[in-house]
């Protein structure tokens, strides 16, 4: 009999219609991993007997819990599911396509200076803060047409937004207009959502092992948390983690794999820490050493008397939080954390060799901690100092009008 190797295995998910049903076989989706496991720890019910031979009685099983832990590395549309679920919302259906055909847009011109669009002539009463679908700030937008030809068919970060300009983190080629034929695309957006739409999903789990043709299946499980990272000559590293009601099946031979051909992640590059774009405030940071963000909804699932599993798994209030590891190069930090000022962060990251495609993540309220600073040194090196935001100090973004309702958002440009 062969013994199961490291590789000839896979991980298999799908998302289930309720608690307590089972993913059906087909349409799942492989997911891609660098390592990780499933574990079903079982609580060990210790009889407190004494007896006068001095030897243990048995105890018993008592619950059983399950959770998992999949690295890996960022790609592009291969963690969409993963993402929504954590923050329990739902991905726009669509991407959204603002330009000179735009009802009430119609008459509008642009201008381009500096890293400001002006938009001038719209109807009565039209505001590009409150148009339907119009970027908000920390948005990544896509110009098609208006723009100077090296400024368009690339994300965009937008900074600000008012009745009448755009402003974007990049610096824009000058367009004196008036330009009449203009367009941009806002993609799809991920947002953490109101109280009357959130989506609590299960997902039937499968680790298959190919070699001794055997399949650990979990069902009932939650996305609970991701983990980002990146450091200087790495991939961009996400950990996405569930926790299960510990309802599990072994199956094996002809049983095994459940899922029914399984598709394989969409061919994505990796995306690593060299391709990426990080701004904190009004400021983009070349000099990072190291970041982190991890995204949580506390899960728990609840042992009760009389099964073995707990009946349901329960989310709590996300939390949000991480660092940012940079050289020491002013005390602007050490200012933002003594005067306790509000910060955003923008993260952009595109794949090697293309201009169009991205996934970005933004935050919008926050406030950081004194910077840990690193030890002086007889060593060569720079000074480095942590920029930490504890879960404590991250909150929903109420400023509302140019700026989303929500914690943290991402965007992507596939469809």
């Amino acid at each position: 009999m062969p013994f199961q190797d490291n590789f000839r295995q896979y991980v298999a998910y799908k998302q289930q219609s309720g608690l307590g049903t089972i993913a059906s076989a087909t349409g799942a989706t492989i997911l891609p991993w660098t390592g990780g496991r499933a574990q079903a720890p079982v609580q060990a019910i210790q009889p407190n007997q004494i007896r006068r031979d001095g030897q243990p009685t048995r105890g018993r099983h008592g619950t059983r819990s399950a959770q998992a832990s999949y690295p890996g590395e960022m790609q592009l549309a291969n963690y969409d599911a993963i993402m929504e679920a954590v923050l329990r919302g739902t991905w726009q259906a669509n991407a959204v396509t603002i330009s000179n055909a735009t009802t009430g847009w119609t008459s509008a011109t642009i201008a381009v200076s500096g890293s400001t669009v002006t938009f001038t002539g719209e109807a009565s009463g039209q505001s590009m803060v409150t148009l339907a679908g119009a970027p908000k700030v920390g948005d990544v937008i896509v110009w098609a047409s208006g723009v100077a030809a090296g400024d368009r068919d690339k994300p965009l970060r937008v900074t600000g937004v008012t009745a009448t300009t755009i402003t974007f983190a990049e610096s824009l080629a000058t367009v004196a207009g008036p330009e009449g034929t203009w367009s941009f695309t806002v993609p799809k957006k991920l947002l953490c959502p109101t109280a009357s739409t959130l989506a609590f999903r299960y997902f039937t789990v499968e680790e298959a092992e190919l070699v001794i043709d055997g399949s650990e299946i979990y069902q009932d499980c939650v996305w609970n948390s991701v983990d980002l990272a990146m450091s200087p000559n790495g991939m961009f590293t996400i950990t996405p983690m569930w926790i299960g009601t510990g309802a599990m099946t072994a199956e094996t031979d002809g049983d095994s794999p459940y899922f029914t051909t399984p598709a394989d992640p969409v061919a994505a590059v990796p995306i690593a820490g060299i391709d990426a774009k990080l701004r904190l405030g009004s400021t983009d940071y070349v000099d990072i050493t190291a970041f982190n963000l991890s995204i949580s909804l506390g899960a728990t699932a609840t042992p009760v008397v009389g099964s073995k599993i707990s009946p349901d798994v329960f989310t709590g209030v996300m939390s949000v939080g991480g660092s940012l590891t940079i050289l020491r190069e002013n005390l602007q930090a050490v200012t933002d954390a003594l005067a306790e000022t509000q910060l955003s962060l923008s993260v952009l990251l595109q794949p090697e060799a293309s201009d169009t495609d991205f996934f970005s993540l933004y935050m919008g309220n926050f406030t950081i901690q004194v910077p840990d600073k690193s030890e002086a040194s007889r060593q060569a090196g720079p000074r480095t100092q942590t920029l930490n935001f504890p879960q404590e100090l991250v909150g929903i973004d109420e400023r509302g009008g140019a700026y989303d309702a929500t914690t943290i958002k991402f965007q992507r440009s596939n469809a």
